[in-house]
């Protein structure tokens, strides 16, 4: 498959997944040389970074998630805004596309 087909491509089973950190992200990574070097994994599939991009930006939850991060101060902690992230994308339907 070539580079520019990976990045609209969703999904990928482990065993098929390329090696590329900024495609699958790095617990996927980690994933799948574990899949690949026969350690023994769960079977699996990873939910690429562009699907996780579209999603923000398709929700509006991009433009939230930027402002979330740039208010905080000094009564906010990180982990109460990555709280707070959460559960807008937790609660947030996702997109009807094909994968």
């Amino acid at each position: 498959m070539k580079q520019a087909e990976l990045r609209f491509k969703y999904i990928f089973y482990f065993e098929e997944a390329p090696e590329d950190i900024n495609l699958i992200g790095g617990k996927g990574l980690g994933l799948v040389r574990l899949v690949k070097n026969n350690i023994p994994t769960a079977p699996g599939f990873i939910i690429t970074t562009s699907a996780f991009i579209n999603f923000l930006k398709s929700s509006g939850l991009e433009r939230l998630s930027e402002r979330a991060i740039n208010v905080i101060d000094e009564k906010d902690s990180p982990e109460e805004k990555s709280k707070e992230l959460m559960k807008l994308i937790e609660s947030t339907e996702p997109p009807r596309t094909k994968c």
